[in-house]
């Protein structure tokens, strides 16, 4: 029976520091890709028929190496940003007979077509791991590396484009994080979140389950390309995070914001400065959800309107706010070894005599 051997190979675009920062940040950057690509090459990816091979990562800093890309930009992802790439490559090999098997009859008798359609299953499980670790990434670095979404070829045809990206959401958060004081951003090696999130049986699977399971899932819905300040996808991204922090911080539904806001400075230490920040921020967005604030159409043309942009302002405030918590809250899970968070009361104090 026939052997095939096929290439794929995943082509993820890394988003440079911006020029007036680069000089400040290059070596840092530097440190967390290599953290990257040392720790991809020590994995394996396993393929359908349970072949199984260790991925081979390497960081490309020429565009103009990489004339691959004219296929899908023209040999630049953006005028505007400069972009290293890093390039995740392995071999599949499989037989006809593992097509046919998995497969079947589902496209007829065309051999071509159903291996065309076998890659791309295969191209979804490296896809998967790059995402798992940009996720870890995010986790390990907040906001130092951001990606642009990530393309998969076959034998030098592409054959997914799911790889998620990773905005600048992440490193508005740490900014904010930082420029208020609270919570404390952590810098993590990426190991060591890598271990962490594979120490839940669920992680392989990418299903969340219980609580800090939940908060995994929803970070992972912040990986994308696009950074907007259009109030639809602000409400979305603020929906996903405070999802995750109920998950953390909430065990019923009564009184969720005190719950998150008594829990979280137990957890994180107390804020030495706006206090009231976190609480004004979910007041924010419960008043958008039940209706006690103007909002503009889902057509709304006229964003640089004073009402747009100061409900914009407000709103993205609040996303990088919760945001800044649910990610201080998993990477001091993480640093601690913490594969769950459990609080209980405590009496304070000796009784009068």
């Amino acid at each position: 029976m026939k052997n095939f051997s096929s290439k794929l190979t995943a082509y993820i675009p890394v988003v440079l520091p911006h020029i007036t920062e680069r000089n400040a940040l290059i070596n840092k950057f530097e440190n967390g890709l290599n953290e990257f690509i040392s720790l991809s090459n020590k994995l394996k990816i396993k393929f359908i028929n349970d072949y199984e091979v260790f991925l081979n990562t390497t960081l490309v800093k020429d565009v103009t190496d990489l004339s691959i890309f004219k296929k899908i930009w023209e040999g630049r992802p953006s005028p505007f940003w400069d972009f290293w790439f890093l390039i995740i490559s392995t071999k599949c090999k499989f037989s006809k007979g593992d097509v046919e098997n998995y497969i079947g009859d589902f496209w007829g008798s065309s051999f071509p077509r159903k291996k065309d359609l076998y890659m791309s299953v295969a191209a979804r499980e490296i896809e998967k791991l790059s995402n798992d670790l940009l996720l870890a990434l995010n986790l390990s670095k907040c906001g130092l590396i951001t990606t642009s979404k990530g393309t998969v070829f076959y034998d030098n045809r592409i054959i997914g484009s799911n790889i998620r990206g990773t905005h600048n959401i992440f490193f508005e958060a740490q900014r904010n994080s930082f420029e208020n004081g609270w919570p404390q951003i952590l810098e993590l090696k990426l190991e060591k979140v890598w271990n962490w999130l594979n120490s839940f049986s669920f992680f392989n699977r990418s299903m969340g389950e219980g609580p800090i399971g939940r908060a995994i899932a929803a970070i992972t819905h912040l990986l994308k390309d696009d950074y907007s300040e259009a109030i639809d996808t602000i409400n979305l991204d603020t929906i996903w995070i405070l999802i995750g922090l109920e998950a953390l911080y909430g065990r019923n539904k009564s009184g969720l914001k005190n719950q998150i806001i008594e829990k979280s400075r137990a957890f994180l230490g107390e804020p030495n400065k706006n206090k009231k920040r976190l609480s004004k921020s979910y007041d924010l967005r419960s008043r958008v959800i039940h209706g006690d604030i103007d909002i503009p159409f889902n057509y709304c043309i006229y964003d640089g309107h004073e009402k747009y942009e100061n409900l914009s302002d407000s709103l993205n405030d609040t996303r990088l706010v919760v945001l800044s918590l649910l990610i201080a809250t998993l990477q001091k899970l993480i640093a601690e070894g913490r594969t769950e968070l459990e609080f209980e009361f405590q009496v304070l104090g000796w009784p009068n005599n």
